[in-house]
C-alpha cells in the first residue's frame, strides 16, 4: 500500500479508532530529510549564529573570499597592496 500524497491519516484501517489530528505535531526529524535538505537547514543555523555574533554569515564570506580574488587579479588597480575591506564596504555602499 502506497500513499498518493503527504499527509496524517486518521486511521490506517477502517475499523480502527480514529485519532485527532489536532494533537498531532507533524514534524521531520533532521534525520528523515535528504543530505541537501540536511545542509540548507545547517547553513541557515550556522548563518543566524554569524549574524547573532556580529560576524559574518556563508553568504558574505564567499563575497569576501570573491573581492579578496579580485584584489589582486591581473589589470586591478589594486594588484600588489594589502587587501583593504574599508574600500570594498565604500564601493558597495555607493551602488
Amino acid at each position: 500500500m502506497e500513499k498518493s500524497m503527504e499527509r496524517w491519516w486518521e486511521n490506517f484501517l477502517i475499523n480502527e479508532k480514529k485519532i485527532n489530528l489536532k494533537h498531532i505535531q507533524p514534524e521531520k526529524s533532521m534525520e528523515d530529510l535528504n543530505q541537501e535538505e540536511q545542509m540548507k537547514i545547517h547553513q541557515m543555523m550556522y548563518d543566524q549564529r554569524q549574524k547573532a555574533l556580529g560576524l559574518p554569515t556563508s553568504e558574505e564570506q564567499k563575497y569576501e573570499d570573491i573581492m579578496k580574488q579580485a584584489w589582486n587579479a591581473e589589470g586591478s588597480p589594486f594588484k600588489g597592496q594589502p587587501y583593504d575591506p574599508s574600500i570594498v564596504q565604500s564601493i558597495r555602499k555607493s551602488e
